[in-house]
């Protein structure tokens, strides 16, 4: 970790590429290929700022390969490699993830209102954090 400044530099994590990487209230969220996994084969792990308390939170046992997550207010929105779906899941309360949508999606973008989420027919998709706005019509089209 660095900070802003270029002081304090301290090593969180090692030996791992992180493929993707955003922070949520005090935690490093990274999606990685466990060693000798498949391509399809990707989890969410998560450490705290001082490199302490890693855990797993999406991936290992399920049937699940991580395309891009982002983490709002501790809650993980990912996309499914297998069905290409919208997920959601509490990472505190251990819940189960619960499918936002089943339409394919291709990127995840967090607002302070909910998520931006852009399919691979290039339209663009606004959800609220709850998933209670239906993707009926594209926020915009790209062409």
């Amino acid at each position: 970790m660095l900070r802003v400044t270029g002081s304090d530099v301290q090593t969180v994590f090692e030996d791992r590429i992180a493929l993707a990487l955003t922070f949520d209230q005090g935690w490093i969220y990274f999606s990685e290929q466990p060693a000798g996994g498949s391509f399809m084969e990707r989890v969410v792990t998560r450490v705290r700022l001082d490199g302490t308390g890693e855990e797993r939170i999406v991936g290992g046992d399920e049937l699940i390969g991580v395309k891009n997550f982002t983490v709002q207010n501790g809650v993980v929105y990912y996309v499914n490699l297998y069905d290409m779906g919208l997920y959601k899941r509490n990472i505190e309360d251990e819940s189960v993830a619960t499918l936002v949508t089943n339409k394919q999606k291709k990127s995840i973008y967090t607002t302070t209102n909910g998520l931006y989420v852009l399919s691979y027919e290039g339209d663009w998709y606004f959800i609220d954090k709850d998933g209670k706005i239906p993707f009926s019509k594209p926020a915009r089209s790209v062409q």
